[in-house]
């Protein structure tokens, strides 16, 4: 029973929350819209050309996502990213690691562990506010976007599933940023999944419930 109230829970968290739908979408339209809605083009990030870590100690996952049967969370998500000398452009940041603590697997709602690799060009690009160059920085207005790469994240089950994230190409996800240094994305991402009989996710599944919050060190923003 306490097994199922938890399901639950995660489900309503997931059901009430402001979601984002993280669409596959081909990588030059992505990077075609994040630049369009940067609308201050003498903007650049502050600090510029500096290396910024984010940290989160909090990934969850649910599958499917409205009612799930299988979840997992990691306590330890870590990404290293380097801003642009100049301009609000999209730039790369390192593939993202999701784990307990080094050396330490995620785990599940089966009581098993789950190793999270993630691979190919990961990057990240600010969204500006809309006409608010005569208003203050930060501005709560400013929000980032993750680019994933195609099969970008895979999930590999103590109980025999691989569960690929991304699998049919790139896709976006914008999340809400208080322009100082706090980054959150909650949305649905498009899944493919296999495994033996003992698997709980079945291959008929094909998307997930994410949610993460990054936290900047140091602190990012845009300044004219």
């Amino acid at each position: 029973m306490a097994e199922r109230r938890a399901r639950v829970g995660l489900a309503a968290l997931f059901l009430t929350a402001a979601t984002i739908s993280l669409a596959p979408s081909p990588l030059a339209t992505v990077l075609g819209r994040a630049s369009s809605a940067a609308t201050d083009l003498d903007d650049h990030y502050k600090p510029a050309n500096t290396t910024i870590i984010g940290r989160s100690s909090l990934v969850s996952i649910a599958i499917p996502p409205t009612t799930p049967g299988f979840t997992w969370q990691c306590t330890n998500s870590v990404i290293v990213q380097k801003t642009p000398a100049t301009g609000l452009g999209t730039f790369k940041i390192s593939p993202p690691t999701y784990n307990d603590g080094p050396g330490k697997p995620c785990r599940d709602n089966y009581f098993g562990t789950d190793t999270v690799i993630s691979h190919g060009t990961w990057s990240v690009g600010f969204i500006d506010a809309p006409n608010d160059e005569t208003g203050k920085e930060p501005n709560v207005g400013d929000r980032l976007k993750f680019i994933v790469p195609a099969g970008g994240v895979v999930v590999t089950t103590s109980a025999g599933c691989t569960i690929t994230f991304a699998p049919n190409g790139p896709l976006s996800a914008i999340g809400t940023y208080d322009d100082v240094k706090t980054f959150t994305v909650i949305g649905v991402v498009p899944i493919k999944a296999a495994g033996g009989i003992a698997c709980p996710v079945g291959s008929t599944v094909t998307a997930a419930a994410f949610s993460v919050t990054y936290t900047l060190t140091p602190g990012l923003s845009d300044a004219s």
